[in-house]
C-alpha cells in the first residue's frame, strides 16, 4: 500500500450528471457540474480545526468539494477559506458559500490514435480485392476501441493535490489559520485495502447549491443522498424527489410547498426546523418523523400544541410514525378549541427521556372519534394542572359538544339536524384521552404522573373515556334511535398512573389490560380537603381505576380481559369520604358484561377491591386485596368485594381479603346471587365473624376459609 493509502480511508463515490447550471468564470467558459463528493477523511496533522479531504472522481465535469463539511469548528462559528494552492491537473475557484469548485484537466483531446495517420497509398491491382477484409477488421477494432473509450479516458487522470488555507474567528474576537490538504483521485486508481475482509462502499453524496433549482431535478440524482445548507423558498411548487433519496439537512430549511418523497430518508445533524409551511406526500424510508423538524421547540415549557397538529397532519400525509425524544409541553387547557383530534394509523411515539406535559381542564387533551388503529408508545405523560370543584355548566358543556361535531362533518362525512354528537355526561370531556366509537387503540408504555407533592385538586380527575359515536357518513336527526358505533379493541399494555382520581370508565367491546400500576389517587376535593365528589358532591361520580358499564349506550361492554394489576391505593387528600355514598374502590364492573377474564390483582386501596354486578362467563382469579372499613359512616358501609347484581356462569378462585381496620365494621366479603356461582380458595381475613354465601342453583364453595385476626 503506498503513502496515499496509509493517511487516508476512501470512502468510493460515483460522480453523476449535471444537477444545475449556474456561471462560472473559467478560461474555458465551461459549464459546472455543482455536485459535491464528500469523501471520508481522516486528521493527521496537529490542526485544531482543518481536516484533510480525499475525493474520487470518474469525469471530468467540475465538481463542487465541500472541504469544511468534517472540520471540527463549533456550529455558528465564522468560518472562511481565504486561499488555496494550484493543483497540477486541475483548476479551482473559492465559491460564495465556502465550498471548492474543482475542475479536473481534460487531456483527452490531445491524444492521437496512431493507427489513424495517413500512409502512401500504392497503385496495385490487389489493393481493390482487400478492400471488403480490410473493412471488416476496421469497423471490429472501431467496436472494439469505442467500449474502452470511457475507461480509457479515466485512466489517462492521474492523482492531484492541493492546499486551501481557512480562517477562523475565535471566540474573543481573534483569528486563527490553519492550513489542510486536498487529494483528488480518478476512479480506478485507488488502491483498495482488503486486508480487514471489508466491502468496498460505494455511496453518492451530493451538496446542494444555494441556487438548486428544485423544479428541474435531474433524473439521475436517485439513489444517492442530499446535504442541505440553505434555506429554499419553494413558492408555492409541488417538488417531486426521485427515488431513494436521503435529505441530510444540516442547517438547511424547506419553505413554502409541497414535498413528494420516493422512499426518502431524512436526516438531521440536530434537532432542528426543516419544513415550514411544507405539506408532505409519498413514501418516506424514515420511520418517524419529529415535530422539532416543524418548528417545535421541545423545550418543556414552550407551547408545542400546534406543532404537534402539524407533526401529525405530515405523519398522515406519509404513514410515517412521530417520535417524541424531548420534553414536550402542550397548551390544551382551553375549553372547546385545543383538544387535538387523531386519525386513522397516527402513531406517538417517545423515548425513556422524553416528557408529554399537559394540561387539560374541562376538555380532552386526545380526542379519537371513529378513528382507527391508534397507537401511543412509551410516552412518558406529565399532568401538570389545578382542576375546580364547581359544577360544569352548560356553556361548557356546549362548546364540547360542538368542538366534536365540527370534526365529524369535517372529517367523517357526517351531518347534524336537530341532533348533537353522542353524550355521555359533561365529566367525560374532562378526560386526558376521550375515546368516542373508535377501534384498534393501542396503550403500549405509557405513564402518566402528576408533579411530586401535588395535592388532590392537582391530581388529574380523568384519564381515559371509552363511549360510542355515531355511525360514519350519517346523518344524525335523531339522538336515540340514530346508529352507533361502539369502541372496540382497546389495548392497554404496560400502563402507570400516578395521581388520578378516575382511571379507565366507560362502555367498550374487547378491552384488554395487560400490567397495570397505580400509584397516588383521590376523589374529586378542594385543596382544603372540601367539596368531596365535587362542590354538592353529586357532580362528579364515584371514581375507581377501573369502571367498565353500560354507560346509557345501546350496546352492553364484553370481552374484557384484566391481567397483572398492582393498585398500591396511595391516598392523598382529606380523609374523609363522601357523604352521600358512593366510594373509590379499585374496580368496577357492571351492567351485563358478558365474557370477563381479571387474573392477577392486587389492590391497596383503603376503599376496597371492587363492585361486581350482572356478569356472565366470569373468571375472577389470583386476586389479592388490603382494605379498610373502618373509614366508611354508619350509613353508608361497603363490603371489600361487593356484589350488586345477578352472577351466571362466574368463578372466584385463589383469593384473599383483608380487612386492616382496627375494629371491622362491615364484612369484606357480601353475599352473591347468581347460578352456576363458584368461590374457590377465597380467604377473608378480618376482625369480625361472617360467613360465605351464594343464593341461588348450582352454586359452589370449597377450600375457603375465614380468618378472625386481633
Amino acid at each position: 500500500m503506498n503513502l496515499f493509502m496509509q493517511r487516508l480511508i476512501f470512502k468510493k463515490i460515483n460522480i453523476l450528471f449535471l444537477l444545475a447550471i449556474f456561471s462560472l468564470h473559467f478560461s474555458c467558459s465551461k459549464d459546472t457540474d455543482i455536485l459535491s463528493e464528500y469523501v471520508t477523511n481522516i486528521n493527521e496533522n496537529n490542526n485544531q480545526y482543518a481536516v484533510d479531504d480525499a475525493f474520487i472522481i470518474n469525469g471530468y465535469d467540475p465538481i463542487i468539494l465541500d472541504v469544511l463539511a468534517n472540520d471540527t469548528f463549533a456550529a455558528g462559528q465564522n468560518v472562511k477559506i481565504i486561499q488555496t494552492s494550484n493543483p497540477e491537473n486541475g483548476a479551482i475557484e473559492i465559491s460564495e458559500n465556502q465550498k471548492i469548485i474543482y475542475t479536473p484537466t481534460d487531456t483527452s483531446d490531445n491524444e492521437v490514435d496512431s493507427n489513424t495517420a495517413e500512409t502512401p497509398h500504392e497503385d496495385s491491382s490487389d489493393s481493390s480485392s482487400n478492400e471488403s477484409e480490410e473493412s471488416e477488421t476496421s469497423t471490429e477494432t472501431s467496436e472494439s476501441s469505442s467500449d474502452d473509450s470511457e475507461t480509457e479516458e479515466q485512466n489517462n487522470q492521474e492523482t492531484d493535490t492541493f492546499d486551501y488555507v481557512i480562517e477562523v474567528e475565535e471566540e474573543d474576537g481573534s483569528t486563527t489559520t490553519e492550513e489542510g490538504t486536498v487529494t483528488i483521485e480518478p476512479e480506478g486508481n485507488e488502491e483498495t485495502d482488503n486486508t480487514s475482509g471489508t466491502d468496498d462502499i460505494s455511496s453518492t453524496n451530493f451538496v446542494i447549491p444555494s441556487n438548486f433549482d428544485w423544479s428541474n431535478i435531474p433524473a439521475n440524482m436517485g439513489n444517492a443522498s442530499w446535504e442541505i445548507f440553505d434555506r429554499f423558498e419553494l413558492s408555492g411548487q409541488e417538488i417531486i424527489l426521485p427515488e431513494n433519496i436521503t435529505l441530510i439537512f444540516k442547517g438547511g430549511t424547506l419553505v413554502n410547498g409541497t414535498i413528494s418523497f420516493n422512499n426518502t430518508i431524512i436526516q438531521t445533524e440536530d434537532n432542528q426546523r426543516i419544513f415550514e409551511s411544507i405539506n408532505l406526500a409519498g413514501t418516506l424510508g424514515t420511520e418517524f418523523i419529529k415535530p422539532q423538524w416543524f418548528g417545535a421547540y421541545m423545550n418543556g415549557s414552550t407551547d408545542d400544541r400546534d406543532y404537534l397538529v402539524e407533526t401529525l397532519k405530515q405523519a398522515n400525509n406519509t404513514n410515517a410514525k412521530i417520535l417524541i425524544d424531548g420534553k414536550m409541553f402542550i397548551d390544551v387547557s382551553a375549553t372547546g378549541t385545543k383538544s387535538i383530534f387523531l386519525n386513522d394509523n397516527d402513531w406517538i411515539e417517545g423515548t425513556s427521556e422524553s416528557e408529554l406535559i399537559i394540561n387539560n381542564l374541562r376538555s380532552p387533551a386526545f380526542i379519537i372519534a371513529l378513528a382507527d388503529n391508534v397507537t401511543f408508545k412509551n410516552i412518558n405523560m406529565v399532568w401538570d394542572q389545578t382542576y375546580s370543584t364547581l359544577p360544569i355548566d352548560s356553556q361548557t358543556n356546549a362548546a364540547n359538544q360542538l368542538q366534536v361535531e365540527n370534526w365529524l362533518i369535517a372529517n367523517k362525512g357526517m351531518s347534524f339536524s336537530g341532533a348533537d354528537p353522542a353524550w355521555s355526561g359533561a365529566i367525560s370531556f374532562w378526560a386526558v384521552f376521550n375515546i368516542r366509537g373508535a377501534s384498534n387503540i393501542l396503550l403500549e408504555d405509557v405513564s402518566l404522573r402528576v408533579p411530586d407533592g401535588a395535592n388532590a385538586q392537582q391530581f388529574c380527575p380523568y384519564f381515559m373515556k371509552l363511549t360510542t359515536e355515531f355511525n360514519e357518513n350519517t346523518s344524525v336527526t335523531n339522538e336515540s334511535t340514530d346508529p352507533k358505533t361502539q369502541t372496540s379493541n382497546v389495548t392497554l399494555r404496560r400502563l402507570t398512573l400516578d395521581g388520578t382520581i378516575m382511571g379507565i370508565q366507560g362502555n367498550v367491546s374487547n378491552f384488554n389490560v395487560e400490567t397495570v400500576r397505580s400509584h397516588r389517587y383521590t376523589d374529586i376535593q378542594n385543596s382544603a380537603g372540601g367539596d368531596i365528589g365535587g362542590n354538592g358532591g353529586t357532580w362528579s361520580p364515584p371514581p375507581h381505576l377501573f369502571y367498565i358499564n353500560k354507560d346509557g349506550q345501546p350496546n352492553d361492554s364484553r370481552e374484557v380481559h384484566i391481567s397483572d394489576v398492582i393498585d398500591n391505593g396511595n391516598y392523598v387528600g382529606s380523609p374523609n369520604v363522601r357523604s352521600g355514598g358512593g366510594y373509590c374502590n379499585s374496580l368496577k364492573l357492571t351492567d351485563h358484561i358478558t365474557n370477563v377474564t381479571v387474573d392477577g390483582y392486587s389492590s391497596y386501596r383503603r376503599d376496597g377491591l371492587a363492585d361486581i354486578q350482572d356478569i356472565s362467563n366470569g373468571t375472577f382469579k389470583n386476586m389479592y386485596a388490603e382494605s379498610e372499613t373502618g373509614i366508611f359512616q354508619d350509613r353508608h358501609k361497603f363490603n371489600t368485594l361487593r356484589f350488586v347484581g345477578n352472577l351466571d356462569n362466574v368463578i372466584f378462585e385463589n383469593m384473599v381479603l383483608k380487612d386492616n381496620s382496627l375494629t371491622s365494621t362491615v364484612y369484606p366479603l357480601d353475599s352473591a346471587d347468581g347460578e352456576n356461582v363458584s368461590l374457590s380458595g377465597v380467604e377473608v381475613i378480618t376482625t369480625s365473624p361472617g360467613c360465605f354465601r351464594l343464593r341461588g342453583t348450582n352454586n359452589v364453595i370449597e377450600n375457603s376459609s375465614l380468618n378472625l385476626c386481633n
